[in-house]
């Protein structure tokens, strides 16, 4: 008897480190349901303008936003002045580009590389017009003068982000322990058909 409860306890092990992963991972996908944030596929290029004081002037800027996620975060790069890749001359310098699209509201996060003011970042916030155009007026107003944003309808930009989350939540279950009743229940069960066998 005592070794058929031993035995049940390593049961109770093993299904802990069997399903573990498994049970993780569907308690998170309860909590990240894949849905996409944004409706908006915000990938694509862009010239945006900056406009600031009377004595700071207008600069308009290269912007090109390459990855879109589930969570409506983006990455991307740019360059200032437009036009003038790859921003190498005195006055100039490339960027990079973060953000996140939440509905039809937006944000980036423009980081300088240089030459001109390396490591300056600047957020700039903003709403993203039905036509897919884009502008605010944080920290300056602003605007986009080409490119446009598309309503996400295509099935492969959706098929995109579905298949980003679903490797987020599976990134987020790895390690996570099993909650521990589900072994108690393996125990227990297994006691009660060694018991009745005894019987």
């Amino acid at each position: 008897m005592r070794n058929r409860l031993i035995l049940c306890g390593l049961m109770g092990v093993v299904l802990f480190a069997m399903f573990s992963g498994i049970v993780a991972a569907d308690t998170n996908s309860s909590n990240s349901s894949g849905t996409p944030n944004s409706m908006w596929d915000v990938r694509g290029s862009y010239t945006w303008l900056l406009t600031g004081t009377a004595a700071e002037g207008t600069w308009s800027h290269d912007l090109a936003i390459t990855g879109e996620y589930a969570d409506g975060t983006f990455t991307g790069y740019g360059g200032l002045p437009a036009g003038n890749s790859p921003y190498v001359n005195k006055g100039e310098t490339s960027e990079t580009i973060t953000g996140q699209v939440v509905g039809d509201q937006i944000t980036i996060i423009t980081t300088y590389s240089g030459p001109y003011n390396p490591g300056y970042t600047a957020t700039f916030s903003g709403t993203i017009a039905p036509d897919g155009t884009m502008s605010g007026n944080s920290p300056w107003e602003w605007h986009t003068t080409s490119g446009a944003a598309q309503q996400s309808t295509s099935w492969a930009h959706q098929k995109q982000i579905q298949e980003d989350a679903q490797k987020q939540i599976e990134k987020e279950a790895k390690g996570q322990p099993l909650p521990p009743w589900i072994a108690l229940l393996a125990v227990i069960g297994g006691i009660i058909l060694i018991r009745r066998r005894d019987r």
